[in-house]
């Protein structure tokens, strides 16, 4: 097994940035949690996303 590099990033689009700065990076489960989206939304964000997925403003 392939040790770990000693940093990683995570991407963010830029429109999303003051709200990270703000609240920090929140797992998808947390979004989830807090925008109280429906099922067809969250079978979505769990599945494979080869491409970009956005979530409706909840909040």
């Amino acid at each position: 097994m392939r040790a770990l590099p000693p940093h990683a990033w995570h991407l963010a689009d830029a429109q999303n940035w003051e709200r990270v700065r703000r609240e920090g990076l929140l797992t998808t489960d947390s979004l989830l949690r807090r925008g109280g989206f429906g099922a067809e939304v969250e079978r979505a964000a769990r599945a494979h996303r080869p491409e970009t997925v956005v979530l409706p403003t909840a909040w």
